[in-house]
C-alpha cells in the first residue's frame, strides 16, 4: 500500500516496508495531483449531472483574452520559482 502525505507543497510517497520502517521519497512531475483529480472529477460529474449549465465562451472574450496575452511569452518547461510555488 502506498501513501501520499502532503507538506508544504511537496508530494511524499511512503511506501511502507516494515512494521515501523518507510522510506521517503519527493514524488515525481508525473505522479497523479490527487486535489487536481478530485476537482477534476467534480467538475466531470457536476457537467454530467447539469448539463443546462454549460454555457459557450462569447467570441468577444475570447478575441479580446488573446489580444491581452498576445506578446506574453512563457516556457512551460521552466521550472516554477519558490515564489510561484
Amino acid at each position: 500500500m502506498l501513501s501520499t502525505i502532503e507538506q508544504s507543497s511537496t508530494f511524499i510517497h511512503q511506501p511502507p516496508i516494515g512494521p515501523g520502517q518507510v522510506i521517503l521519497s519527493r514524488a515525481g512531475a508525473d505522479d497523479e495531483d490527487p486535489v487536481l483529480v478530485n476537482f477534476l472529477g467534480f467538475l466531470a460529474r457536476d457537467i454530467a449531472g447539469n448539463p443546462d449549465r454549460l454555457r459557450s465562451l462569447d467570441p468577444a472574450l475570447a478575441d479580446r483574452v488573446k489580444t491581452l496575452a498576445a506578446d506574453v511569452e512563457i516556457d512551460l518547461d521552466a521550472p516554477l520559482s519558490g515564489e510561484d510555488e
